[in-house]
């Protein structure tokens, strides 16, 4: 037999040669390496700075880039949204009165606040967060007895006590 060119082991004396060309018994159980356990130390660092790194916002999403920050205008996040709740309210087959009305074929008129100028990129997280909810979510979002509204569109509060918005 020829010997193997990287050790200068036979292949038939190395479990891996032997399998690798069909020598030796068929019936051996597959070759398991041994399992090198992680340190609970670098674990802890390996975890943290995943953290760190992975839960920052991607810089598009705050609406960087070099570009100015341009106000959300009332009347096309209104349609947007008016939208987006009509398409729940179908997939998620609700039949509120709120529902009729975001299906209606009426142009909505909502306005924003006084001092509320929300940012464009402000307007794109809430409709994707109302795209990406659930149907019970959405059923909250849209019931006729309570107004509930997901944080990602709540950028027009009312002042804080004791300080700006």
């Amino acid at each position: 037999m020829s010997l193997h060119r990287s050790r200068g082991v036979r292949p038939s004396s190395s479990p891996l040669g032997a399998a690798r060309l069909g020598e030796g018994d068929s019936t051996r159980a597959p070759l398991e390496l041994p399992r090198e356990k992680l340190p609970r130390e670098k674990l802890a660092v390996v975890s943290v700075v995943a953290l760190v790194f992975g839960i920052g916002a991607t810089v598009g999403d705050i609406g960087s880039c070099g570009k100015d920050p341009a106000e959300l205008d009332a009347a096309t996040f209104s349609a947007a949204r008016k939208s987006v709740d009509c398409q729940k309210c179908t997939e998620c087959s609700l039949t509120t009165q709120r529902c009729v009305q975001a299906c209606a074929d009426a142009a909505s008129t909502e306005t924003f606040p006084p001092l509320c100028a929300p940012l464009y990129q402000d307007g794109l997280v809430c409709l994707r967060a109302l795209l990406a909810s659930s149907c019970d979510d959405y059923a909250l979002f849209m019931s006729d007895t309570e107004k509930l509204v997901p944080t990602e569109c709540q950028f027009c509060r009312g002042p804080v006590e004791g300080g700006e918005q």
